[in-house]
């Protein structure tokens, strides 16, 4: 219960999956990412690439473009998804 709020923070779409992968580490390994939280964004980052490549290309990119989405948003909020736009242009050509 201390663990998914904080990766849900990071990936509030894939918390559950996540937050199970990590429920599988050493209670030991799993305290110390509760008191870092680069070590636990680190790990959510990992747990994501490993769900990433698990699926096939076109969920992978789809993927992906969320994440990326979300990121722009924090930063660019009301660009992101002209920027989106321009990105996704630019990969079918």
């Amino acid at each position: 219960e201390r663990v998914f709020p904080r990766v849900a923070k990071y990936e509030p779409e894939l918390a559950g999956k996540v937050t199970g992968m990590m429920l599988e580490m050493n209670t030991s390994e799993l305290l110390i990412l509760l008191r870092s939280e680069d070590q636990l964004k680190a790990q959510v980052d990992e747990a994501m690439r490993v769900l990433i490549v698990a699926e096939p290309p076109g969920v992978q990119k789809q993927m992906l473009g969320d994440r990326l989405f979300c990121r722009m948003s924090e930063y660019e909020p009301e660009l992101a998804g002209q920027i989106m736009g321009m990105m996704l242009e630019q990969s079918t050509h």
